[in-house]
């Protein structure tokens, strides 16, 4: 029946105007069309409904993430919110958040885990911002020195639209740092506040919040959620880059720990970027040619990243791409991409270049107990500029 209701959305979009979204089926279908609903496990797009469990992706009416919010913050949760800052409370229990996708967010400090404040060069990466294993339980600032990033430990009295008041001196004071010395705040987080979310919607925004929660329709041009921790947002529907789909008949490959990792670089040295998680190697939102991502793996030639395949799982699907961010050095890398199964490649495409559309393998037929390997190869030019991105990976039952 959801079959049905897929091919007919996708004969109704030539009928009707407004072709805002474009979802992607389990079955590879795409459908175009204008989004009505989305409540109750069903989503209304193009005139027809299509079960919300037969989604695997979506893109929406802006291409990409272009941010110029002055402020990053990282939930506890995974969720991600851009803005700039409109004050606090005195108590220093939270901060308010104002972004143009979901209007004022007031963020409990209690679900914060890193805030990253943008200067003259940027945001600095998430990396930038680890503490030495013996301080990880502290409150930790990041302050602009003559020489560099400097850390203080200390105790966070409040947050202000002035910047962040922290004591740090041995007379119990809080100072005023202006949001124009520092770059970030780190806040501990206890393990046990990290709750994950089986069922709902991961969506991204142009000013680049990536939200999670429980879809519970449209209203007023807003696509409304129910996050773990922030209570009830409205996302406006023309600032959604993408999203996908969180499910029980799905187990996306970001989500799993790699039974085995190899990097490295043509010569045989350590590679200089990681593989990543809903990223791309650089860090950022995975992009191809001028298209946003929520979910995949972000890697760099050579790469080679086993999985066992889960219980229940029946089938693997990807998409594969170039990240852009190499075509905006001046030149485009190319790289092989391939899926191994037990020592066999059953997908695959070579010399994929950056500047092409995101394309999508040949879905696989697995078994739980299998062995499933992601191979990001060297291409033309041994391994300049590969940033390959392995886009919506995913086994589904």
């Amino acid at each position: 029946m959801a079959g049905r209701s897929l091919l007919l959305a996708l004969l109704l979009v030539h009928l009707l105007p407004g072709q805002d979204f474009t979802l992607i089926g389990t079955d590879g279908v795409k459908v175009e069309g204008k989004l009505g609903a989305w409540k109750d496990g069903e989503v209304q797009i193009g005139g027809a409904t299509v079960a919300a469990d037969k989604v695997l992706f979506f893109h929406g009416p802006a291409p990409r993430v272009n941010r110029v919010a002055g402020m990053i913050v990282h939930l506890v949760d995974g969720d991600v919110v851009a803005g700039t800052v409109a004050g606090g409370d005195e108590d220093g229990e939270a901060v308010m958040v104002t972004s143009k996708a979901v209007g004022n967010l007031r963020l409990l400090l209690d679900s914060v885990a890193l805030v990253r404040v943008k200067q003259k060069d940027g945001f600095q990466a998430p990396e930038r911002f680890a503490l030495a294993s013996g301080e990880a339980g502290r409150e930790a600032l990041y302050r602009w020195t003559p020489i560099g990033l400097d850390v203080i430990t200390g105790i966070l009295d409040r947050i202000s639209q002035q910047g962040v008041h922290f004591e740090w001196r041995k007379e119990n004071k809080a100072e005023l740092f202006e949001w124009h010395r520092i770059a970030g705040l780190r806040l501990p987080v206890d393990p046990a506040d990290k709750k994950t979310l089986s069922t709902g919607l991961v969506v991204l925004t142009a000013g680049g919040c990536r939200i999670s929660g429980r879809p519970l329709g449209i209203l007023d041009g807003r696509l409304r959620l129910e996050p773990r921790s922030l209570g009830k947002v409205g996302v406006l529907l023309d600032q959604i880059v993408a999203g996908h789909v969180l499910a029980a008949n799905r187990v996306w490959l970001s989500s799993l720990k790699p039974t085995k990792v190899v990097e490295r670089r043509f010569l045989p040295e350590p590679t200089f970027f990681p593989f990543r998680r809903d990223e791309c190697c650089l860090g950022e939102f995975p992009r191809v040619r001028d298209r946003s991502w929520t979910v995949g793996l972000g890697c760099h030639s050579l790469s080679r990243l086993s999985f066992a395949v889960p219980e229940g799982a029946r089938r693997f699907m990807t998409w594969i791409g170039a990240d852009a961010s190499a075509v905006e050095t001046g030149r485009a890398g190319s790289m092989d991409f391939a899926v191994v199964l037990d020592g066999k490649v059953v997908a695959s495409k070579k010399k994929v270049k950056g500047g092409s559309e995101a394309m999508p393998l040949p879905a696989v037929n697995v078994k739980p107990g299998q062995m499933l390997q992601v191979e990001l190869g060297y291409g033309e030019w041994f391994d300049m500029l590969d940033r390959g991105n392995w886009l919506a990976p995913v086994f589904l039952k």
